[in-house]
């Protein structure tokens, strides 16, 4: 039950207006009821809060590599604050490889995917991202360009593995094609969102609604883009459903251990039957909000 009202009951009840409620200090009461049959009560209050990019940053051993592990669920203004910590770790413990787990980063800014790829390798002054309009906005054409490492600890690696699923969108696919030019690149997991571009954000005049259409399309420096269909594993072997039950790093989630098993053998895993993949659902991330469209940018 949610406030006395059981979920999924005939009597009209919105979760909407119930708990999407966009203020502190709301409270809600859920009853939840455990497979024994047990319920347990709880009452939670809404709070401002600040959310966490950087979920996990750690460092394994692995076949004899030093392997970085950044798990990093959205681009947000202080994604680099967090992305600086991380990768002060990384240089800190000599890192060899690196894994980045973008299987729910759903995008967020440019620039700050940009920032990522600065630690990843060193290459100030090429191009990144190219953002391309149609021939009537033609002047708006630019390209954000790699800077330089102002902290001294891009790693310059020869490769990455980006963990991904049909979650993994916009500013997190651009971040992996951008990549693409320069280095080795090995995708694991399942095929991405498919969002090779971006919007600008239009009110009315009085501000009372906000349009987003689409208004540019992102390419790399090859002039590589338009994966509409999303961007695919590296291999069929490489292509893997994902298993939420377990936590981050945990040896037992196939993802990460399938990009393990390639930097100790250079090849990937041939999958056992309960990794196969499912067939690709017609409907995919079905965005609800406007704050869902707006962090996909």
């Amino acid at each position: 039950e949610v406030n006395g009202s059981p979920v999924g009951s005939p009597d009209g009840y919105s979760l909407s207006e119930e708990l999407n409620v966009n203020a502190p200090g709301v409270e809600n009461t859920f009853t939840f009821k455990a497979p024994d049959g047990r319920t347990l009560e709880a009452t939670f209050t809404s709070e401002e809060i600040s959310m966490n990019t950087v979920l996990e940053d750690t460092v394994m051993e692995y076949g004899g590599s030093r392997v970085g592990y950044l798990v990093l669920k959205s681009f947000i203004d202080k994604t680099p604050d967090e992305l600086t910590e991380a990768f002060r770790h990384f240089d800190e413990k000599n890192i060899e490889e690196l894994i980045i787990d973008l299987r729910y980063n759903g995008g967020g800014t440019l620039s700050a995917s940009r920032f990522l790829g600065e630690f990843i390798i060193n290459n100030a002054g090429n191009t990144y991202v190219k953002i391309s309009h149609n021939d009537k906005k033609s002047e708006r054409d630019t390209a954000h360009v790699f800077g330089e490492d102002s902290l001294g600890i891009s790693l310059g690696l020869n490769r990455t593995y980006f963990l991904t699923t049909q979650a993994t969108a916009s500013a997190s696919e651009a971040l992996i094609n951008g990549m693409k030019p320069y280095m080795d690149v090995n995708i694991v997991g399942d095929t991405t969102y498919g969002k090779p571009v971006g919007m600008y954000a239009f009110t009315d005049n009085n501000k009372e609604y906000a349009f987003l259409p689409v208004c540019f399309k992102l390419v790399n420096a090859e002039d590589k883009g338009e994966y509409f269909d999303g961007l695919s594993p590296s291999s069929p072997e490489a292509t893997l459903a994902d298993d939420f039950k377990q936590p981050f790093g945990s040896m037992e989630d196939d993802l990460l251990y399938q990009a393990l098993y390639h930097i100790e053998n250079n090849n990937f895993k041939l999958k056992k039957a309960r990794e196969i993949m499912m067939p690709r659902p017609a409907n995919r991330v079905e965005y609800r909000s406007l704050q869902d469209e707006i962090g996909a940018l």
